[in-house]
C-alpha cells in the first residue's frame, strides 16, 4: 500500500491500486491459458506429397512384324511434367518378372511414347522411379495380342494416326511372288501394302532406310518386298530391316548397308560388323567398345561382341570383356572346326614369339576366295598404313587360324 500526503496538514493517508486496472490482468492471465490450451488441442495435419501418375496406351491387336507405339502421359499433382525419364517394361503373361523394352522421356505437358516391335504376345507397363520428393509410379499392364486380319494401308494409318505424316499419292504395282503391291509415299514414311492371296500386310519403310530402298527400285528392284517393320532403338541408335531379297541396316553414324540374300541372321550380323570398318581407336586398348563393355583389355572378341548385341544377336554372339572368356565361351559353345566359312568366327595365334601355341585374336569371315579368307577383325592394324589398331578388312591365308567356330545365327 502507498501513501500520499493530505492537502490540509501533509500528513501521510493510505492509497489503494484501481480494482478494475488489477481484475483486467487477471483476465488477460486467464484468457491467455485457455487460448494455449486451445491450440493445444487444435490437429494441425503434416505437408501432403505430391502423387505421380502415369498412364499407358497401344495398339492392343498389332500383325506380327509391326513396330507398336506405346504413349502416355506422366503428371504430378494432376499436372502434366517434362523430362522425366519412363521405361517400358513387358512379360509373358502370367509371368512374374518384367523385361525392360527401352526408356524415353516425357515433353510438353507429361506426353511420352516409345516404340517397340513385339515378337510375341506380352503384357506391357510404364514405369518412373521415385523423383526426388516425388514418389515413382507404374501404369495399369495392358495386353496385346497378334492379330491376323488384313491391315491395309488405310487402317494401318487410322492406327499411326498424326505419325503416318501426310499422304504424297499411292500407287500398284506388280511384283512376282505376290498378288498385288500398293505403296503409300508420305510425309513420314513409305507404307507399304503387300497383298498374298487372302494375306494382306501394310510394313513401313523410314528415314535412310525408305531413301536406300527406293533408290535401289522399291519393291521391284533389288531388295523386293518388306517382311516386316524395322526393328530399332538399337546400339548405335540402329535399324535392321529385313526384305524378300536381303537386309539394311542404319545407324546414326553410317551411311545405310544394304545387302542381298536371304539368309537374313547372318546378314544382319555382317552388316553391323560392316558399318564399323574404318573404326580407328584413339589408344592402345581404348576404343568406343571398351567404353561400351567397361573394361580396357584387348579388344578384339569385344569388338564382335558388340556386333552380335547391335544385330540383335548377342544369342549367337555372347558378350564377354576379357578374350580368355569369349574363347572359353565360342569352344564350349561350339564345336571347332578346320575350314573356314562364311560366318565363321576365326581364331589366330598372333603371339608367334612367346612359345606358346594358344590363341589370341579372333575376326568374323564374310568371304572366302581360293586359299584366302576374307575377315573383319577389331584391334586389328590398319592395312593401308601398317600401324594404329582399329576395325578393318583384312586378306588371310586359309591356313593362318587355328580354328573356326560356327555361330548358330
Amino acid at each position: 500500500m502507498r501513501t500520499a500526503p493530505t492537502p490540509a496538514t501533509g500528513s501521510l493517508v493510505p492509497v489503494r491500486s484501481a480494482p478494475d486496472a488489477r481484475a483486467g490482468r487477471s483476465l488477460r492471465r486467464v484468457l491467455a491459458v485457455l487460448l494455449a490450451a486451445a491450440l493445444a488441442l487444435v490437429v494441425v495435419p503434416p505437408a501432403q506429397a505430391a502423387t505421380s501418375s502415369l498412364t499407358l496406351t497401344a495398339d492392343r491387336s498389332p500383325r506380327m512384324g509391326e513396330s507398336v507405339w506405346f504413349s502416355g502421359k506422366w503428371s504430378v499433382g494432376g499436372t502434366g511434367r517434362s523430362g522425366k525419364s519412363i521405361t517400358l517394361q513387358y512379360r509373358k503373361k502370367g509371368a512374374s518378372s518384367w523385361k525392360t523394352a527401352g526408356s524415353t522421356v516425357s515433353r510438353s505437358k507429361g506426353a511420352w511414347a516409345y516404340r517397340f516391335r513385339p515378337d510375341a504376345n506380352y503384357q506391357y507397363r510404364a514405369l518412373s522411379k521415385a523423383w526426388g520428393s516425388t514418389p515413382g509410379a507404374s501404369s495399369p499392364y495392358i495386353n496385346l495380342t497378334f492379330s491376323w486380319s488384313p491391315r491395309t494401308i488405310d487402317r494401318r494409318v487410322d492406327v499411326l494416326g498424326w505419325r503416318a505424316g501426310t499422304s504424297k499419292g499411292t500407287k500398284t504395282v506388280s511384283v512376282p511372288g505376290t498378288t498385288k503391291v500398293r505403296y503409300n509415299s508420305r510425309s513420314t514414311m513409305l507404307l507399304v501394302e503387300v497383298t498374298q492371296s487372302t494375306k494382306v500386310r501394310t510394313w513401313t519403310v523410314e528415314g535412310d532406310i525408305r531413301d536406300a530402298y527406293v533408290s535401289r527400285g522399291s519393291a521391284r528392284g533389288e531388295l523386293g518386298v518388306p517382311l516386316g517393320d524395322a526393328r530399332c532403338r538399337l546400339l548405335d541408335s540402329g535399324c535392321l530391316q529385313r526384305f524378300s531379297k536381303g537386309v539394311v541396316y542404319d545407324n546414326a553414324f553410317k551411311s545405310p548397308v544394304v545387302l542381298l540374300g536371304t539368309d537374313y541372321d547372318w546378314l544382319e550380323v555382317l552388316a553391323v560388323a560392316k558399318s564399323q570398318v574404318g573404326y580407328a581407336a584413339p589408344s592402345n586398348n581404348i576404343s568406343r567398345y571398351n567404353d561400351w563393355v567397361g573394361t580396357d583389355y584387348a579388344w578384339c572378341s569385344i569388338f564382335l561382341s558388340w556386333v552380335g548385341a547391335a544385330s540383335g544377336h548377342s544369342s549367337s554372339i555372347a558378350t564377354y570383356g576379357r578374350f580368355t572368356d569369349f574363347h572359353a565361351w565360342a569352344t564350349s559353345r561350339y564345336r571347332k572346326q578346320s575350314t573356314p566359312r562364311v560366318g565363321a568366327i576365326a581364331f589366330f595365334d598372333t603371339h608367334t614369339t612367346d612359345g606358346r601355341y594358344a590363341a589370341t585374336h579372333s575376326g568374323l569371315v564374310y568371304g572366302m576366295s581360293g586359299s584366302s579368307i576374307y575377315v573383319i577383325e577389331g584391334n586389328t592394324t590398319n592395312p593401308a598404313t601398317g600401324g594404329g589398331r582399329g576395325v578393318y578388312y583384312k586378306v588371310r591365308s586359309k591356313s593362318q587360324p587355328m580354328y573356326y567356330v560356327y555361330p548358330s545365327y
